[in-house]
């Protein structure tokens, strides 16, 4: 029958799940997941009817769990655009070199054989920091629990090899100065460990509170534990990584089976260069998520300008996913009275095209939303330049036509024409780093709500020095 041919063509997994929910005489089904884009895109209808709903389809409810505390979500871990939640983030994202990925990873499949990668500072400070990092985790007391560095360059096996080799040679041929606590090695280290060390802090202090003499005291014990297994889909199950017996300090490289699967013990540091332009595969490879009791103050993530840009738009979404979520609760809706909107990011898919056959599209609006610019191209000469450009010529032709206010601030102008406003807006650029506020999208908005924004009041607002007492 019909209900058969759909579950032929649905993946196995699916099909299975709904014949167990078919042959059951009474099923209470709950799904739990970290992407939900593909669910809430599922046909409620499959079957030419309004009353025969597909089986997983969230039909009677859909709610956001609350963050725990101590968990580090990509809000977290890469930001918002929400000025309410500046200042969230944590300050663990180190941004590689430009040219860094060219010299770690082949730029094409046919010299993945061939292509050797070689060490970069980037890499250099992140195996640094996670040696530092097993040595301030050993000194409070954490020396029975794993910790873990997850290297993704390639998704090809042999770079997997070469990667290793790279890393645990480079290690060895230092092991010595490390211990002994001389040479250039060792200056290295206290240069990686002094820069980080003022950049995150346990709760309640400044910085991390251990000194550079207490992580040379623990290193040793650090070096002789550490290991560096491979893992991807074509590793021997003998030598695949075992959290099951005793603690491991390890620097493990690998593929899509660290990318999106095996979920790493005690991670603490991530070098991971790969991307996807796809949000659901994108956040099933953010390793880094999770909680990290005891040492919350030490993950670092080094990767590219790209995935951290993609992650921080993940972010944005997610929060509104959220919010749309917040009203089945709040107005005792369920999915089937109105549908869960996920914005489009260009250049990105939301899911497998496959599973967007049934989503319909809809425009964004601006309107009641409170949206600032908290992320600048400060350094772009250019574009600043062209900004403060753009504001003075809007300042002058205001001064030339309106008389302001003095205010507690600065100065109130008021029955501002559209077109003004839209000038300088049209002249302005925003960042691209912004998801909430795209420049096309606003200009559009405007357009389009001519009508009821035909005047405005403008605030320049001032600021002055605190006067100090002498």
């Amino acid at each position: 029958d019909r209900r058969q041919r759909q579950m032929c063509i649905r993946d196995r997994i699916n099909a299975e799940i709904r014949h167990v929910l078919d042959v059951l005489p009474a099923v209470t089904y709950v799904g739990y997941t970290a992407t939900p884009f593909a669910n809430v895109f599922i046909n409620p209808y499959p079957y030419g009817n309004d009353q025969d709903l597909d089986d997983l389809y969230p039909r009677d409810f859909i709610t956001a769990l609350e963050r725990p505390i101590g968990y580090f979500g990509a809000r977290e871990v890469f930001g918002s655009d929400s000025a309410e939640a500046e200042g969230e983030e944590l300050d663990m994202i180190r941004i590689l070199h430009e040219d860094d990925p060219n010299r770690l990873r082949p730029t094409s499949p046919k010299n993945k054989e061939s292509f050797h990668p070689e060490m970069t500072r980037s890499l250099e400070d992140a195996i640094l920091w996670f040696l530092a990092s097993c040595a301030i985790r050993r000194s409070r007391g954490q020396t029975g629990e794993h910790m873990s560095m997850l290297v993704h360059s390639s998704p090809y096996v042999r770079q997997h090899e070469y990667m290793s080799k790279l890393i645990q040679d480079w290690v060895k041929q230092r092991k010595s100065d490390l211990i002994s606590g001389k040479g250039e090695s060792i200056a290295r280290l206290r240069e990686v460990f002094e820069g980080e060390q003022q950049r995150t802090a346990p709760p309640g202090q400044d910085c991390i509170p251990e000194d550079f003499d207490m992580v040379c005291a623990h290193l040793p014990a650090v070096l002789d534990a550490l290991s560096y297994p491979v893992e991807n889909g074509e590793t021997d199950e003998a030598l695949r990584l075992d959290y099951t017996g005793d603690p491991v300090t390890c620097i493990v490289v690998g593929g899509t089976v660290l990318a999106r699967g095996l979920t790493l013990e005690g991670l603490c540091v991530s070098f991971f260069l790969r991307t996807s332009k796809q949000y659901d595969t994108l956040l099933q490879m953010g390793r880094w998520f999770g909680f990290r009791r005891g040492y919350e103050d030490l993950p670092r993530l080094w990767t590219t300008e790209d995935l951290a840009s993609k992650f921080r738009s993940l972010a944005v979404i997610e929060e509104e996913i959220r919010e749309d979520i917040a009203v089945y609760r709040e107005n005792k809706l369920t999915p089937r009275d109105f549908a869960v909107k996920v914005r489009s990011i260009p250049g990105m898919a939301i899911t497998a095209a496959s599973k967007m056959k049934h989503a319909f599209r809809t425009s964004m609006s601006f309107s009641g939303k409170h949206v600032q610019t908290i992320r600048f191209d400060h350094r772009d000469s250019e574009v600043v330049g062209d900004n403060w450009n753009a504001a003075s010529q809007l300042v002058d032709t205001m001064l030339d036509s309106f008389t302001p206010t003095e205010e507690a601030r600065g100065h109130l102008f008021r029955e501002i024409p559209f077109q003004m406003v839209r000038r300088f807006i049209a002249a302005t650029e925003i960042s691209d780093e912004h998801m909430d506020l795209k420049k096309p999208h606003l200009i559009r908005y405007l357009d389009e709500a001519e009508g009821s924004l035909a005047q405005w009041n403008l605030s320049l607002i001032h600021i002055s020095e605190p006067t100090r007492p002498y």
